[in-house]
């Protein structure tokens, strides 16, 4: 496993504490996040009944949808998470969580985690294939053989920057910059400058690990 991939998954949804479990397991929290989506102008058009990220940690899929719920209400969670800062206190097992989250959130973090999006969705589908009762074993290599050139199309080649998917959202979205004072201290996501060339070169190696 990449260490940085890891850390990324682990800052947002896998840590004790994390934004997307404080949003699953707190009614007040939820409905801070939900208001919070009602306020901010999402890339995609998802359903206004979506309340959190449906985290099931025992399914796969259900990862690939969390890393692709959290780039699409990107603007609604962070916002969410620096008012549980304020509202919890930064000393709090909550605000703690989140404000390290904060503080950590780069161009390179979130670009990461719109590519791990991009390639949790992919393997999703060849999850799905294989776990039919009805798999025919001998059409899956073909579908491996599919899903790896998909992969290296995207990661390898450098694909995922050009076609539509998280990757192009999450580009998008930090194209807008937002300022976010935690504990006095101004910190600024984003630039209308984009990403720098040397983030996504990164970004991108890291993922050749996962094609």
């Amino acid at each position: 496993a990449d260490a940085y991939l890891s850390s990324v998954v682990n800052e947002f949804v896998d840590k004790k504490k994390s934004i997307v479990k404080q949003i699953k397991d707190s009614h007040v929290v939820k409905d801070i996040y939900t208001a919070n989506r009602d306020k901010c102008t999402e890339p995609v058009k998802l359903s206004r009944a979506i309340r959190d990220f449906a985290w099931n940690p025992q399914h796969y899929d259900s990862e690939a949808q969390v890393l692709c719920r959290l780039v699409l209400t990107f603007d609604a969670t962070m916002c969410t998470a620096a008012q549980v800062v304020h509202l919890r206190g930064a000393t709090s097992e909550e605000g703690a969580a989140n404000l390290v989250m904060l503080q950590r959130a780069d161009a390179e973090m979130c670009l990461q985690l719109g590519m791990m999006a991009d390639g949790a969705l992919e393997t999703r589908s060849i999850v799905e294939i294989a776990d039919k009762d009805d798999v025919d074993e001998a059409e899956f290599p073909d579908e491996l053989e599919r899903y790896n050139a998909v992969m290296h199309k995207m990661f390898i080649e450098g694909m995922v920057m050009y076609t539509p998917g998280c990757t192009q959202v999450m580009l998008q979205t930090l194209l807008t910059p937002r300022t976010f004072l935690l504990q006095g201290v101004a910190h600024t996501l984003g630039s209308t400058d984009g990403v720098p060339a040397d983030v996504v070169r990164r970004c991108l190696a890291r993922m050749a690990a996962w094609s």
